[in-house]
């Protein structure tokens, strides 16, 4: 009886183990409508085509050797889907209740940090960018502040003002010989 019972019951038992697993990420292809990935779950067993099921709004193409966990539905392998991708070497630690960052194997990070403050460190380069579609005059990028601080030179490409003034270069006149208040750009 019970060797029957256990005969039974051995299907079952691999599909509940299968259900979910965890892996290493071995290849990852970005370029799909949904990024499917390379995995190794059980020592040797290499599963193609894995989608991976990602939040709206955020992608990642994550490095070498990160960590995956699968589910694989009806505890079918052939059926198996990534529900999360990390990778414990680059996390960033020590965050705050309710805080929330992004952040690259570069060192790269945009943390939203308690009290307001948002917090960007590339290690390189920022690039804000508003695409000029068609000489659409109201695209623009806007930074509102009651003080704005920049260290460092600053490299303006384009036309600037200041108050609606070009600040191209233009002469004051001096309305005294003696050097002191200037009148209205020219």
């Amino acid at each position: 009886m019970m060797r029957t019972l256990n005969k039974v019951l051995k299907p079952l038992r691999r599909k509940v183990r299968q259900l979910v697993s965890r892996g290493v990420v071995t290849l990852i292809d970005p370029n799909q409508l949904m990024q499917v990935l390379q995995v190794e779950l059980l020592k040797g067993e290499v599963l193609d085509d894995v989608e991976h099921f990602e939040s709206y709004g955020y992608t990642a193409h994550a490095p070498a050797d990160s960590e995956v966990l699968t589910a694989s539905l009806n505890g079918q392998r052939s059926h198996t889907v990534a529900i999360a991708v990390a990778n414990r070497v680059f996390r960033l630690k020590g965050l705050a209740k309710g805080e929330v960052a992004l952040y690259t194997d570069e060192g790269d990070v945009i943390h939203f940090k308690r009290g307001n403050h948002i917090y960007i460190d590339a290690m390189t380069k920022i690039t804000a960018k508003a695409p000029d579609i068609n000489m659409i005059a109201s695209t623009k990028v806007t930074i509102t502040s009651p003080l704005a601080a920049f260290s460092g030179d600053v490299d303006i490409a384009g036309e600037a003002t200041i108050g609606g003034i070009p600040f191209t270069p233009h002469v004051h006149p001096e309305n005294n010989v003696a050097g002191g208040v200037t009148g209205v750009p020219q």
